[in-house]
C-alpha cells in the first residue's frame, strides 16, 4: 500500500458542494482507503490523503470519485513514499476534547515540503523521523516526495496556533541539509476512516 496526496483545485463559488459531493463518493473499496480531507490555503482547495494498493485502483479511484465531480477544475495527485508515521502520534493525547471520526479537527495541519540538499537526504529523514510530540506541536508523518525540483520530503505536523508552528519550523530550518521550506495549512480536516484505522496507518 502506499499513500498519495490528491490537491484539487475547485471552481471559484462551488467549495462547499466539491466538498460535500466529495464526502458521498470518498467511501473505501477493496483496493483504495481515503483517510481524510481538509481545506488548504495555497493554490489549489482541498487535499486528500489516500492509501491505495496500486496505481492502477488508484487511477480508476479518482477517475470515478473525483474526477468525476464537475466542480473540481484540476488535480495533482503525487506519492509519499517511504513512508513513516511518527511516534507518540496522538490525537486524544494532544487535544482531550477529540472524539473520533466524525468530529473535525479544530486545529490545523501544517504541510512543510522541504528542498534538500544533495547526499542530505537520509540524514535529514533520520533527523525528522525522531522528532516528538511537545506540548504545543504534534509531528503526525512524513515521506519522501520529490514530486518537484524543490521538494524532496515532505513532513506533515499539526500546531494548536500559527506562533506555535512557526517556532517548530525554525527548528526545522536549523537542520543540517535542509535547504529551504514551503509551509501550507490544511484546516477544516475530516477524518474519512475511523481513529483505529488511522492510528494504524499512522504507525506503520
Amino acid at each position: 500500500m502506499t499513500l498519495f496526496m490528491a490537491v484539487c483545485d475547485i471552481e471559484a463559488g462551488s467549495d462547499k458542494l466539491a466538498y460535500e459531493r466529495l464526502l458521498e463518493n470518498l467511501d473505501r473499496t477493496e483496493s483504495v482507503m481515503p483517510l481524510f480531507i481538509g481545506q488548504i490555503f495555497e493554490t489549489a482547495d482541498l487535499e486528500i490523503m489516500i492509501q491505495a494498493k496500486d496505481v492502477e485502483s488508484l487511477n480508476d479511484f479518482i477517475l470515478k470519485r473525483i474526477r468525476s465531480i464537475k466542480e473540481i477544475r484540476e488535480i495533482m495527485v503525487y506519492p509519499i513514499t517511504s513512508f513513516k508515521g511518527l511516534a507518540q502520534f496522538s490525537l486524544a493525547d494532544f487535544q482531550s476534547s477529540y472524539s473520533g471520526q466524525d468530529t473535525t479537527v479544530e486545529f490545523p495541519l501544517f504541510t512543510v515540503k522541504l528542498d534538500i540538499e544533495p547526499t542530505k537526504d537520509i540524514d535529514v529523514y533520520q533527523e525528522l523521523s525522531k522528532i516528538t510530540m511537545s506540548d504545543t506541536v504534534l509531528p503526525a508523518f512524513l515521506g519522501y516526495t520529490f514530486q518537484q525540483a524543490d521538494f524532496d520530503i515532505g513532513f506533515y505536523f499539526f500546531a494548536m496556533g500559527v506562533q506555535s508552528a512557526w517556532d517548530f519550523i525554525m527548528e526545522l530550518r536549523e537542520i543540517d541539509g535542509i535547504w529551504d521550506t514551503d509551509i501550507g495549512v490544511v484546516t477544516h480536516i475530516k477524518s474519512l476512516v475511523s481513529a483505529k484505522d488511522m492510528s494504524q496507518v499512522l504507525s506503520q
